[in-house]
């Protein structure tokens, strides 16, 4: 999966919350993505649905 590298990137507790959200966005039929910025974004975006949501870790 793409967020591996992300994952190991971040806390334990960053983790837990972002795993818990990024799951509940895949379930509604919305894929990660890593957005093509210096910064660690990710998109989700429903191609179905044409909608999208940024995560942005700072």
């Amino acid at each position: 999966m793409e967020l591996d590298t992300f994952y190991q990137s971040i806390t334990e507790q960053e983790r837990n919350t972002f795993s818990e959200l990024a799951h509940a966005a895949m379930l509604f039929g919305y894929k990660p993505k890593k957005a093509k910025t210096q910064a660690v974004n990710y998109v989700f975006a429903n191609n179905r649905t044409k909608h999208h949501i940024n995560v942005l870790m700072n």
